[in-house]
């Protein structure tokens, strides 16, 4: 990133012009007039609002990386992410606190472990200033032959000098070196006052330092012990340091490392005084919020002050990593749903179900995903095991297994009443090799049906139907996808409507008829439904690309029973109320079909989740082949099944979560919300079964 384009981001966020702007101020003209403000902003408007510009200045930044040592060798990688990080906020250059490797070692190892480090900070762009800590100076205490400057030669010859001080754009910086330790015996340690003193020659170092950066806008000063907080270091000359920085009248902050937890302490004098964590060394806890983390700091120097910032390692985002092939796969995965193998759960007559359950998952994407699966059950029901994680690579099919139950009590039914529909939660992980990205957690409903319906269920009338109540109120949202909605849903799938003629037809018991409800529906741009719009009835069926969609020219009352039916016989569509023909629309051509569910009180939004709800009873629903009525008629209390009959719904008689389906090939109808099958209300005309 070109630097000057860090400087004016900087200067944006940070500090803006206190100076009034004024515009030229003229009559409305051409609007390709060019206006110019203070020959700084360019503008083609005549009246533009005034905008504070920023302050000119000469910012910069520099970055700081924690302690790398004490923990796992795999702490590595969070150095190196921290290298890619730094790369792509680009400051002037890096500096650090010590501990650069792990140490307390033989010459031989030490060379590896500080090839190692150097070939990993060799990935920054810009320069970087080693600080000696503990670990990079001590020898293996083990061997009694150790020197008595432990690894300090070594540490000069390859990392840099012991103390240092430079200057870049008007400010200075100081290294200082803070494991001396007993120049006379060779003895270092950092838990003793006598071991942490620094010696004349380094203190002399400082004063020269400070005196040659004394014209310097600001000063910056790093060690690696941060020997003001106490904690072991107390009876050092750390107080004889101190009040040479506040001599110097422009030490501005001094930064250190080596306790693994970011502290603040300050300002002592004018001074601040920070502590790192770490940049890929040990953690005594996992805590951002308590100091606790992989980070590094990020300086932002101007003449006026300065501001820190501490960034964690890997919280820098390369935003050209989000090309369209890179997205155009996690949306592929995420869009994936895992689909049933090894057929549905059966509901046995009695309510109860004993059964595994199975779901596959293939892995569309080029890279692997790490799936959990979290199965959500209702009071009343078992799901074994609680959870389940998988990896599937890419191409890969993977199947998750889960043991449902629910038992049968003495009154079964009432327990599934008003209960939502089992559900398994998935959730994916996009295991990118630059990042693992977690997406969405998303529901995936478990298929089941009914085991069989029981000989001789639809022989007579139990004088019930179906109640609806519209949206169960309050109004309780469980997912995006579902709005506890009152209403009978059958899938897609189970519905054999040909193309051509049919028939949709059904009584219905209105209690509030303002706004648009569905009686029956599975619209969406296409497909057919039975409405009421603020009472009036209309059957509407997408035929070659539009509606067609004969209306009743009356509303129907409310709390009386009403049949409604819809015919389309390939030439017209008729709709019927009461057996009487009310309204005909030319149609003809083929039925727009789609995938949404058939709903019974609601019609499926974009999702195929129910809305638009009925209020009142519904019963006697039924789908035909053909065009059943061709002139006007009486309708029938009770339908009968025939070869042409596709869905027959007579809403006397529920079994766990279902409504029976008496048509050759019964369909699985789910009531939701607080649909339920009741003693119906008042008294339908009489007539001949048809």
């Amino acid at each position: 990133m070109n630097r000057l384009l860090i400087t004016l981001l900087v200067s944006l966020t940070t500090i803006f012009s206190t100076s009034n702007i004024v515009y030229s101020q003229q009559a409305p003209v051409d609007r390709t007039q060019i206006v110019k403000i203070d020959q700084q902003i360019f503008t083609t408007r005549s009246q533009p609002k005034s905008l504070a510009l920023p302050a000119d200045t000469d910012a910069f930044q520099f970055a700081i990386y924690g302690d790398r040592t004490g923990g796992d060798p795999s702490g590595l990688k969070f150095l190196r992410q921290a290298v890619k990080d730094t790369n792509l906020i680009d400051p002037d250059f890096v500096m650090t606190v010590g501990d650069l490797i792990q140490g307390y070692n033989l010459p031989n190892e030490w060379m590896v472990q500080m090839k190692e480090f150097q070939g990993i900070m060799g990935g920054l762009k810009m320069s970087w200033f080693p600080v000696a800590g503990n670990h990079d100076i001590y020898w293996d205490f083990r061997d009694m032959n150790r020197p008595r400057e432990h690894h300090e030669s070594n540490y000069e010859e390859h990392f840099g000098p012991l103390w240092y001080s430079f200057q870049h754009k008007g400010n200075g910086f100081i290294v200082l070196y803070s494991d001396e330790g007993d120049l006379e015996t060779g003895e270092k340690g950092f838990n003793a006052g006598r071991l942490q003193n620094m010696s004349e020659s380094q203190v002399e170092f400082l004063e020269k330092a400070l005196n040659k950066l004394a014209g310097c806008n600001q000063v910056f000063c790093f060690l690696h012990h941060p020997r003001w907080l106490g904690r072991g270091y107390e009876g050092s000359n750390w107080p004889k340091v101190h009040q040479k920085f506040v001599n110097a009248g422009n030490v501005s902050a001094v930064f250190a490392g080596h306790i693994h937890h970011m502290t603040y302490h300050g300002p002592v004098d004018n001074i601040e005084y920070y502590s790192l964590a770490t940049t890929g060394g040990h953690l005594s806890m996992d805590s951002p919020e308590l100091g606790y983390l992989h980070h590094f700091n990020l300086v932002t120097v101007r003449k006026d002050g300065f501001s820190v910032s501490a960034i964690p390692v890997g919280g820098v985002i390369d935003p050209k990593s989000f090309d369209k092939s890179f997205m155009d796969d996690v949306n592929q995965v995420r869009d994936t749903r895992p689909v049933t193998s090894g057929g549905k759960l059966q509901v046995q007559l009695n309510g109860s179900l004993s059964q595994s359950y199975s779901l596959d998952l293939t892995n569309p994407g080029k890279y692997p995903v790490e799936v959990t699966y979290v199965p959500q059950v209702p009071t009343g029901w078992q799901a074994i095991p609680d959870h389940q994680h998988m990896i599937v690579g890419p191409g890969k099919t993977e199947q998750a297994k889960f043991y449902f139950v629910h038992t049968e009590n003495e009154d079964s039914n009432p327990v599934w009443l008003n209960q939502p529909i089992p559900k398994i939660e998935y959730s994916y992980e996009y295991l990118h090799p630059k990042s693992r990205i977690r997406l969405p957690a998303q529901n995936v409903s478990v298929d089941m049906e009914l085991a069989k319906i029981p000989d001789g269920s639809f022989q007579k009338d139990l004088g019930k139907s179906l109640h609806l109540g519209g949206v169960t109120s309050p109004p309780i949202r469980r997912q995006r996808d579902e709005l506890m909605t009152d209403s009978v849903r059958i899938k897609s799938s189970e519905i054999d409507l040909p193309q051509g003629p049919f028939t949709l037809e059904a009584w219905i018991y209105p209690t509030d008829v303002k706004g648009s409800r569905g009686v029956i529906a599975k619209t969406q741009s296409s497909e057919y439904a039975i409405f009421l719009q603020n009472g009036y009835p209309q059957f509407d069926v997408h035929l070659n690309g539009g509606y067609v969609t004969p209306k009743a020219p009356e509303k129907v009352r409310t709390k009386r029973w009403v049949h409604i039916a819809g015919v389309f016989d390939g030439n017209q569509c008729r709709i019927y109320v009461d057996g009487k023909k009310v309204d005909e629309k030319k149609g003809s051509g083929t039925r727009t079909l789609n995938q949404f569910p058939l709903f019974v009180g609601a019609d499926p939004d974009g999702y195929g989740n129910p809305t638009r709800e009925f209020s009142g009873q519904v019963d006697e629903v039924r789908l035909s082949v053909g065009a059943r009525y061709d002139a006007d008629f009486e309708p029938a209390i009770r339908h009968q099944r025939d070869e042409k009959t596709r869905l027959l719904l007579h809403f006397d008689q529920q079994i766990g979560p279902f409504v029976l389906d008496d048509s050759d090939s019964p369909a699985s109808a789910w009531m939701l919300g607080g649909a339920s099958v009741q003693r119906l209300t008042g008294k339908r005309k009489s007539s001949s079964p048809q």
